[in-house]
């Protein structure tokens, strides 16, 4: 009675192979990470391959409010929808998508912030493939802006800020998935977003400083209540 557990708040990024290699070493979820740690717990929930089809299926397998209750969550999807191949979305069922997947985390117990991300350029050249083309893959940062804008949800359109880049190419190790280039220049342009959602940044437990050298168990039971 009266203990206070250390239930830290979290970011959870959320979305295909963009997001699934985000914690590769350099990568930007890494960096999200390394700002926000110990403020944040932060999670990566990518998974390669994937569609907003899929997401929306895989919603409440992922999130189900106890495991993984976040504060912040990235939402970053259409690199695959706008392909022309296989996993090809068509427009109008991404935009209904997204709703869906933006719909069940503001009616969920968390009602975390949201951020989305559009789909960076692609280099067909790069890649020796025309499954994916900027002609196409425009039309889908298209929606995700729009959407931002309309539901009022901040956003990194992505697409747009790399195209503004000369050697744009160069954040694509093989014109699709960022090199080390491209993880530090999507860095570059959440960082703003993210520190304005998190707005300052305080510690949910004593800093050391504060602690007892010679009886922490006062200064922790003091913080948190007794664990009897």
């Amino acid at each position: 009675r009266g203990r206070k557990m250390l239930h830290r708040k979290s970011v959870v990024l959320f979305g295909d192979s963009l997001t699934q290699l985000a914690f590769h070493e350099g990568a930007w979820g890494s960096s999200v990470a390394a700002h926000l740690i110990p403020f944040y717990d932060v999670f990566c929930r990518g998974f390669s391959g994937y569609t907003t089809r899929s997401a929306v299926t895989l919603l409440p397998r992922v999130f189900d409010g106890q495991l993984l209750s976040p504060s912040v969550v990235t939402l970053f999807w259409g690199a695959n929808d706008s392909s022309r191949g296989g996993q090809h979305i068509p427009l109008e069922e991404f935009e209904a998508n997204l709703r869906k997947i933006v719909e069940f985390f503001r009616t969920s117990e968390a009602k975390p912030t949201l951020i989305l991300i559009s789909p960076p350029p692609v280099d067909h050249v790069a890649r020796k493939s025309d499954e994916r083309i900027n002609e196409v893959t425009v039309e889908y940062a298209k929606v995700v802006v729009k959407l931002a804008k309309e539901l009022d949800i901040k956003y990194v359109d992505l697409f747009t800020k790399m195209l503004e880049q000369e050697h744009w190419r160069e954040f694509l190790n093989d014109g699709l998935h960022f090199s080390k280039e491209g993880n530090q220049f999507l860095w570059k342009e959440l960082k703003p977003v993210i520190d304005d959602v998190v707005g300052e940044l305080k510690f949910d437990f004593p800093h050391w400083s504060q602690l007892s050298m010679t009886n922490p168990e006062e200064t922790l039971t003091a913080h948190f209540g007794s664990l009897k």
